[in-house]
């Protein structure tokens, strides 16, 4: 008798695999997602926080194919007599229009405005490196450091925000 229970779950699980299986990324990546990790990793495998420990921030994707992204390290301090114009310690936050290629679940962007200047209007490739009901891995397409003069590939994660 004790084997039912447990086929009822396993059934139940499979179910819910398959039919997130059969969902199309974008339908599975629509929705609101919270950082919870950022890290640039290099291609002999050490890792570097660029943000710090435990930066914040929300990223914002809608089945219409729009986006925003807003993300700041946790540890910044208050700037006496500084305004909302001007932001204080690292910061970014960006908005545009994404397009998702299913077969390769690579993400192509186009940023409509940054806070970061030199990224208004650019186009970006992101890949998804795994999915499921309320995580999300992405990674950037490989960067040149310029200081250590190594590429390096950075990492965002998320959970789903309820």
């Amino acid at each position: 008798m004790r084997v039912l229970p447990s086929l009822v779950i396993a059934l139940t699980l499979a179910g819910a695999f398959a039919a997130q299986a059969g969902q199309s990324v974008k339908s599975q990546i629509a929705g609101t997602w919270k950082v919870t990790a950022v890290y640039d990793q290099f291609a002999d495998g050490t890792k570097r926080e660029t943000w710090g420990p435990g930066p914040v921030g929300q990223l914002i994707m809608t089945r219409e194919g729009t986006f925003s992204f807003i993300m700041a390290a946790d540890d910044r301090k208050p700037k006496p007599n500084s305004v909302p114009t001007d932001p204080v310690g690292p910061s970014i936050a960006y908005f545009g229009n994404y397009k998702i290629d299913e077969k390769t679940k690579k993400i192509s962007r186009t940023l409509i405005q940054s806070t970061f200047p030199q990224w208004k209007g650019i186009s970006q490739t992101l890949q998804v490196d795994s999915i499921g009901a309320n995580e999300l891995k992405i990674a950037a397409m490989p960067i040149k450091d310029p200081v250590k003069n190594q590429e390096f590939v950075p990492h965002l994660e998320f959970v789903r925000v309820k």
